[in-house]
């Protein structure tokens, strides 16, 4: 019994250990934030639901083009600034 109480806590280490390597955090206009299966800019904005609204991104000061979104990858301690486009006078 203690071979298999053995086996089961080395696979909960395992199961733990990736799901922190799922789990991103980072901080989005200054607030941390904590995501699962998030890993681009692009993905970032579909799970923020700005996905479909002009928006500049900018990752530890950088901008980051739109055509560069889907391959930007984002990483724990990124620091993301968010600034959505409002028409109107």
């Amino acid at each position: 019994m203690k071979a298999h109480g053995a086996s089961l806590a080395a696979e909960l280490a395992l199961l733990l250990n990736f799901m922190e390597q799922l789990q991103l955090q980072i901080q989005v206009n200054g607030e941390a934030r904590e995501y699962i299966g998030v890993h681009t800019v692009a993905q970032l904005l579909a799970h923020l639901g700005h996905d479909a609204v002009p928006c500049a991104v900018e990752v530890n000061q950088q901008l980051v083009p739109k055509a560069k979104h889907s391959q930007h990858q984002l990483h724990g301690g990124d620091r993301v600034e968010l600034v959505t486009l409002v028409g109107g006078g």
